[in-house]
This record gives C-alpha cells, sequence and structure tokens, in this order.
C-alpha cells in the first residue's frame, strides 16, 4: 500500500467522492480503493472497491460516509490494487507523463512510502491502519476528494 502524508490548505467538510486518475501505462485491471487516514495511521475513511483498469481515465468513489479534512491537520492517503505496478496520477522520474506534477507534489507531501499493513490481495481492501512507511520517494498518492 503506498501512501502520501498530506496537510490541506483548507478544511472541507461533508465530503462524499473519492476520484483519481488512471495513467496508460498501469498494468491490466484488478480491483483498487483509496484510504484516509490520521497522521499516525488510523483510518478514517474507506471508498469502496472499484475496478481501475489499463485505459487511462477518471475512476471515482461515490456514496462514502460523510468526512472532514480540517486545514492545517496532518493526513495520509494511500491507495489499494490487487494488482502491482498501477500507475495512478502519480508520477515518477523518468516518465515523460506528469513528471513536472510529481515533483512539484512531493514539495507539498511530508512523507511518500510504503506502509507496513498491506491491503487485502484479492479485493484491494485497506487495512483499519497503516502501520510505519518505509520512505520510497515514489508513487505520491494524489487522490481528490469532493461532494456528490
Amino acid at each position: 500500500m503506498h501512501c502520501t502524508d498530506f496537510i490541506p490548505g483548507r478544511t472541507a467538510t461533508n465530503m462524499t467522492k473519492f476520484a483519481w486518475f488512471m495513467l496508460a501505462d498501469s498494468i491490466g485491471t484488478a480491483n483498487c480503493s483509496v484510504a484516509i487516514y490520521t497522521a499516525g495511521g488510523a483510518s478514517l475513511v474507506t471508498s469502496a472497491t472499484t475496478t481501475c483498469s489499463d485505459s487511462p481515465g477518471l475512476v471515482s468513489v461515490t456514496g462514502i460516509t460523510p468526512f472532514t479534512l480540517t486545514a492545517g491537520t496532518e493526513y495520509r492517503v494511500c491507495y489499494c490494487a490487487a494488482l502491482s505496478g498501477f500507475n495512478w496520477l502519480i508520477t515518477r522520474d523518468g516518465f515523460a507523463t506528469g513528471v513536472t506534477l510529481f515533483r512539484a507534489y512531493n514539495v507539498i507531501a511530508t512523507n511518500t512510502g510504503t506502509a507496513a499493513n498491506t491491503c487485502t490481495a484479492s479485493t484491494a481492501a485497506p487495512p483499519s491502519s497503516t502501520g510505519s512507511l518505509t520512505d520510497d520517494q515514489i508513487d505520491a498518492a494524489v487522490v481528490y476528494v469532493t461532494k456528490e
């Protein structure tokens, strides 16, 4: 499970939707999900598992229990996939698409890494906590939150 710590610049209340973008160089089709945890790694909110595919495009999950992100508070967003190699709107140095976004996002992310606790392999369900992060400085998760 790859995670990125972040600090929102303003408070967002009653959020009920997650969205992220799949890149064309993802591998195959599999279940996937996202979750937001507290800075300490305790679960705040998780998405339902959905299908992510190799085709580039927007993936969204609605119907999430309303949650609030408070300005100036550190959180951890993580993504799960039942198949390794998925590339969301996260980019590594070396990929032509989005390298600038990746570098810019890592400037504001406080930590990016692989969580000690793993997702359920077959369903991509997130764990109830992240455990510690091992710094890897790749795969910064970019997930958008909004109201339906």
